[in-house]
């Protein structure tokens, strides 16, 4: 059983960043119209909101990173802190390739927006994810 509980850890942990993502722009949508929001979402670069923009991004992908870590350190009860240490591992090591790869890349030649939103989800969701890493610290 010990064993099915740590296997279960990223699905569950990914499937809770799937759906708390989903609330998150769906709750964007009842405040800002779902029309704005579902171009906001299907753009590649800001869609020329950078202010509102950066704090969407913040706000969805960061909760989205706080609730899978989250639930990742509810499946193993035992062993939270150990369960929340070893998904934000996982989480952080998959963010810091993504973003070297964005910086290696460069700028594209249409803009800073699109390189700008990359680096910023990942960013966003590793801070969520930092935060409920802090509050299971012993």
């Amino acid at each position: 059983m010990r064993i099915l509980r740590w296997i279960l850890l990223i699905p569950a942990a990914l499937a809770a960043s799937f759906i708390s993502h989903f609330f998150a722009v769906f709750a964007q949508g009842l405040i800002n119209g779902f029309n704005t929001t579902a171009e906001f979402w299907a753009a590649t670069d800001m869609h020329d909101a950078w202010m509102s923009g950066t704090l969407a991004i913040i706000c969805v992908r960061g909760t989205s990173g706080a609730f899978s870590t989250w639930i990742a350190s509810r499946v193993a009860p035992s062993n939270r802190a150990v369960a929340a240490r070893v998904w934000f591992g996982v989480l952080a090591a998959a963010i810091v390739t993504m973003i070297v790869f964005a910086v290696m890349r460069g700028v594209p030649e249409d803009g800073i927006g699109f390189w700008y939103r990359s680096v910023l989800e990942l960013v966003a969701i590793l801070g969520g994810s930092a935060l409920i890493l802090l509050d299971h610290e012993d």
